[in-house]
């Protein structure tokens, strides 16, 4: 099951994981994009993460028809910046914590914080660029593949053209 399969990352994931013959659940608010991706053994549902009403079913009818739920790539949401006290409270509502590195997705559609998203839209552009999001999809991969007793709680993915 992805969740924000539509771009980046997201989309990275749906093609490794179809390209390795997975049945796929892919939740997103952008059905026409999640379609676009066209992997076979999959279901597509137009679901806002948040929308537990709608979310439930849709899992339901996958597993209905692929069995439980293996693993959850959760690549919806936003990225919340500036001061956590100011902030509206409403916004942690969509928080979800994932630590995908700096690669190549959609310039800055998820991030709050203008003096964030105007650093982050330079450096999408940087020479120095080198994570992209396939990149993402392979950490994540990785964390798949570990056997049923490893649990792999972070991976923070980071490219090696830049200084630690």
């Amino acid at each position: 099951m992805l969740t924000g399969a539509g771009p980046g990352s997201g989309a990275a994931c749906v093609r490794l994981f179809a390209q390795h013959g997975r049945p796929l659940l892919l939740l997103g608010r952008r059905f026409e994009r999640l379609k676009a991706l066209g992997p076979p053994r999959t279901l597509y549902k137009a679901v806002d993460v948040t929308d537990r009403a709608a979310f439930t079913p849709a899992v339901r009818e996958a597993e209905d028809a692929y069995g439980p739920t293996d693993v959850l790539v959760n690549h919806a949401g936003v990225m919340l910046t500036g001061d956590p006290v100011t902030r509206d409270p409403a916004e942690r509502d969509r928080m979800t914590v994932i630590a995908p590195g700096d690669a190549a997705t959609e310039p800055g559609s998820h991030i709050t914080g203008p003096e964030v998203k105007e650093s982050r839209q330079a450096a999408e552009t940087a020479p120095e660029r080198v994570l992209t999001a396939d990149d993402d999809a392979e950490a994540i991969r990785y964390a798949c593949r570990r056997p049923r007793n490893v649990r792999v709680r972070e991976i923070v993915p980071a490219d090696t053209g830049r200084p630690v």
